[in-house]
This record gives structure tokens, sequence and C-alpha cells, in this order.
């Protein structure tokens, strides 16, 4: 089972559609660093994965990545259940401009992390 798939099923979707996906997870010690909160690399890989769920609810193309950028603004400790909303602002003909909150389901004003992606929608064929 890839990567993603495991990470993937932790999650509930709560919306998809429109060129927005929005899903909810509880922070549990498989996705926590050793300080017991979410760990970084697992917030930039929910950004990558569900800002491009997003996508494709408004196109075909998942595009490559070409710019992630993540803002780390509070720890979301275990047992936190955490909600990610992740919204297309632009789709054009090469590139889609997509963003990303994870917040605090309980109090949505807490926000754990932001994340911006750019995808370029026009990669080159594969060469086998």
């Amino acid at each position: 089972m890839s990567f993603e798939r495991q990470l993937v099923d932790k999650f509930t979707v709560l919306e998809l559609g429109n060129g927005k996906a929005v899903y909810e997870f509880t922070v549990d010690e498989v996705l926590a660093n050793a300080f017991g909160s979410l760990h970084g690399g697992v917030t930039a890989t929910i950004i990558d994965v569900f800002t491009t769920y997003a996508l494709l609810t408004v196109g075909d193309l998942p595009g490559v990545s070409i710019e992630i950028n993540v803002s780390y603004i509070s720890a979301a400790p275990i047992n936190t259940i955490v909600v990610v909303q992740c919204d297309v602002i632009k789709k054009g003909r090469s590139f889609a401009f997509l963003e990303c909150v994870l917040k605090d389901k309980n109090d949505p004003t807490k926000i754990y992390a932001k994340g911006r992606h750019v995808k370029y929608l026009n990669p080159p064929p594969a060469k086998l």
C-alpha cells in the first residue's frame, strides 16, 4: 500500500467539489513527531495531496508541483481533531494556484498551518 493511501485512509471527507476539498482527521502517534504533535513533514504532505484533490474537482489533470510553501503556526497535539480545507484559487491553462489551511475542529480560530501550492498542468509525456 502506498504512503499516500495509508495517509488518506486516516481522513474523513467533509466536502469535495467545485474547487474545494475539506477533510478531517485525528492526530495520532503515527502522524506525530517526537514532541507529540503533528509532524511537519506530514503537514507538508497533507497540503500536497489534498490541494491536488481540490484541483481534481475542477479538471482532470493533477499536474506536477513546482512550489509548495508551508507556514507552521502552532502545534497540533496527539488526539487533536484537525480540519483540512483546501481551495483552488486560480486554475489556468498551464498553472494552478492552491491554498490550504489546517485548523482545530473544536476551535476554528486556532490555525495549525497554512500552505500554498503551485502546480504545472502540462507535464511532458512520460518517457518509457
